[in-house]
């Protein structure tokens, strides 16, 4: 009944359907698997995504450096000092 109410040819509109089945099945499985490995997989710096950055211990003093230079630097922008 709901193919000649649609307008279209039944075949046509069976195929849709089937199509639009297939998508929507391609991707809750997509999700649900990239859901399942999330925990599994190690961010930036090799470590999970949840778990908190590492300490961040600059050689020169004073804790300027600490302050003035993101998480994720080497090198120290004030000074030049690698990360230790």
């Amino acid at each position: 009944m709901v193919f000649w109410a649609s307008g279209g040819s039944p075949g046509l509109v069976a195929l849709g359907l089937v199509a639009g089945a297939i998508f929507l099945t391609f991707f809750f499985l997509n999700a649900m698997f990239h859901l399942s490995t999330l925990t599994g997989r190690k961010g930036q710096g090799g470590r999970s995504l949840y778990d908190r950055p590492p300490v961040i211990r600059w050689e020169c003093g004073g804790g300027r450096c600490r302050a003035a230079n993101p998480p994720q630097a080497r090198f120290c922008r004030m000074c030049g000092r690698p990360r230790t």
